[in-house]
Order: C-alpha cells, then sequence, then structure tokens
C-alpha cells in the first residue's frame, strides 16, 4: 500500500497517536490454465512448405496475447462506482475534462506522485486541453490520435487486440486509468512453474503422419484494488 500516511494532530503533553500498517504484501490471485495444441502434416513438413520456428513464433506470440487479454479484462472488470466511488466516475464528454481533473487531484493528493492517463487509442481521442490552441496538440493528433499531455499528466497507449469472433475489443474504448507514477505495478502476474510441452508424433501415440504439439502453463493474476489510482468510464 503505497499511500501517504495520516499524519496526526496531538495535543500537548501527551503522546498517543494510532498506529499505520507500512506494509502487507499478501496478494488474493486467480488462477487460469492456458493451453494451445498445433498440428502440422508430415508431407508439408518435409516439403517446406510449412516452417516450424515460424509457427513456434506464433505460439509465443499467442501465449503473450492471451496473458494481455486476461490482464486488461481482469483490470477493466475490477471498476466499482459503487464500493470505490470517489475514484471512479462516468462522465460524457462534455463533462470529462471536470471529471479527469478531479480523479487526477485525488489520486495526485493521495499518493504524492505525477499522474499516467492510460487507455485504448479510442478513449484516449477523446481527451483534449481546453483553452487556447496549441499546434503541438493538432501536430500529436494527426500522428498518432491524442495528445501526449494533459495538464502535465503524460497519455499511454495501452496495447488492444481485437476478437473477431465476438466482434470486440479487449481494451473498452470507453474508459481511462489515472495511474500514479510510483514504479508500483497495479496487476501482479505470476507464472507457476515452466512451459509445458508435449509432443505426439508418428509411431507415438498418433496413427497418422502429422506432427503435433501441445503446450501449457499457470499463471495466477491479481489487480490492486486500492484507492491508489482511478477510473473514467466515458459515457456514449
Amino acid at each position: 500500500n503505497l499511500e501517504l500516511f495520516d499524519v496526526q494532530l496531538k495535543a500537548s503533553g501527551l503522546n498517543h497517536v494510532a498506529r499505520q500498517r507500512i506494509y502487507d504484501h499478501k496478494v488474493q490471485g486467480t488462477t487460469f490454465e492456458m493451453g494451445l495444441k498445433i498440428y502440422v502434416e508430415l508431407l508439408d513438413f518435409l516439403l517446406e512448405k510449412i516452417s516450424l520456428t515460424t509457427f513456434i513464433d506464433r505460439v509465443a506470440k499467442s501465449f503473450n496475447r492471451k496473458v494481455c487479454t486476461l490482464t486488461t479484462a481482469m483490470l477493466y472488470n475490477a471498476y466499482d462506482s459503487v464500493g470505490n466511488a470517489q475514484f471512479c466516475k462516468q462522465a460524457n464528454q462534455g463533462a470529462l475534462g471536470e471529471t479527469l481533473d478531479d480523479i487526477i487531484a485525488k489520486v495526485r493528493d493521495n499518493t504524492g506522485c505525477d499522474i499516467l492517463i492510460c487507455g485504448g487509442k479510442q478513449a484516449l481521442a477523446k481527451v483534449e486541453n481546453v483553452g487556447t490552441v496549441v499546434l503541438d496538440d493538432i501536430t500529436e493528433r494527426r500522428q498518432f490520435g491524442y495528445v501526449s499531455m494533459y495538464k502535465g499528466c503524460q497519455l499511454v497507449e495501452l496495447p488492444n487486440y481485437y476478437d473477431k469472433e465476438i466482434d470486440k475489443f479487449d481494451v473498452p474504448d470507453d474508459m481511462l486509468l489515472i495511474l500514479p507514477t510510483d514504479g508500483e505495478p497495479i496487476v501482479r502476474l505470476g507464472f507457476e512453474g515452466d512451459l509445458y510441452v508435449r509432443n505426439a508424433t508418428n509411431g507415438d501415440e498418433r496413427k497418422d503422419f502429422q506432427l503435433e504439439m501441445e503446450m501449457s502453463r499457470r499463471l495466477s493474476l491479481a489487480v490492486m484494488i486500492a484507492k491508489v489510482y482511478g477510473m473514467v468510464k466515458i459515457q456514449k
């Protein structure tokens, strides 16, 4: 817990101050089992129509994408406008600036740190600096689709993935994260053991001439749901 401590006022002549905990490293996480199985026809492999190296690279990227998908899903599902109403707000486009200012001020004062505004490109594109038009903002919008700074806070784009099966992006396009730059990760991720690989080839378990490979791995995820970060949901 990286919140600033509550400094208390004491009456003169008394020595009574409420104690405050410095650390607590226990985090409740959720465990996932990830698995993937690929195969290739032996003839295609012998004729060099298929490169196993390319296959393995795609497997690595696929595992990384799934980890990112699980992480972003858990992170955004932690949004709680009821249980953490002070740091989770909703606002339409017209009130976005005022709501952002409120959450930024609360997180900055609560942590004593500078602030990052994170989100998908579509969400960041909705953040606008008010007042005098700055030429740098126009240039950045043409290059990146969003401005890089908002009232001294840096905007950071989160990697996104599109799931064609459900026609949906993994990172919501209407949510902004307001994070302190204290170096403390908001998400904790840990792998349980190494990647498990199991091969099945002709003469082993298969009754054909296919080369098969199965991979699996376990990981644990946890989101630090505390008062040190904020969320803003942009209403349509």
